[in-house]
């Protein structure tokens, strides 16, 4: 479903893409993080009042050499009596690995799949192993194989079959 676009409908792959782009900016995050000493991210103070056009040209400046992800953690040179006070957690306050579980979880519902399919084995018994493989076949696999044989038919098989005899079907693996 598209919220956009009630009448088309959204592909999987343009659905899971911001779950895809979370998941690689959370990697460069913790890449950065540990290439760069582990700093975290900080607040920049001042004794004094900074003007107007010192607190904007400041601003700016910071904003356009630091800000977002493929910024993060490069050194900067304070002026005018500024200091750095840190204001972020470290990088395992943050969870990185429970993030990640979430995000593997959330792109295998969005592609229909489970651990089993996956290889991941962890907290999985005979039990929930062969259910799962028999939850994948019958709602992910089947439908997959069904939509690829009729379309076979529709557009492959009446280029070779101008009587309309014959037809391409698929037997069911869970038989």
């Amino acid at each position: 479903i598209n919220p956009g676009d009630l009448w088309r409908g959204m592909g999987k792959v343009e659905a899971a893409a911001r779950t895809v782009d979370t998941l690689n900016f959370a990697e460069e995050y913790n890449i950065n993080f540990f290439k760069n000493s582990a700093v975290p991210l900080a607040i920049l103070t001042t004794e004094g009042k900074l003007s107007k056009e010192t607190y904007e040209r400041l601003k700016n400046t910071w904003e356009g050499r630091y800000k977002g992800h493929k910024n993060a953690f490069k050194t900067a040179i304070l002026e005018q009596g500024l200091k750095m006070a840190k204001l972020q957690s470290s990088a395992s306050d943050m969870e990185f690995a429970e993030q990640q579980k979430f995000m593997r979880d959330k792109l295998m519902s969005i592609f229909g799949t489970n651990k089993i399919a996956l290889g991941i084995t962890e907290d999985v018994n005979r039990a929930n192993a062969e259910a799962s493989e028999y939850t994948f076949m019958k709602h992910t696999v089947i439908p997959e194989m069904r939509r690829f044989v009729e379309t076979l038919n529709e557009f492959l098989v009446p280029i070779f079959d101008k009587n309309g005899e014959y037809f391409l079907g698929f037997e069911d693996p869970l038989t």
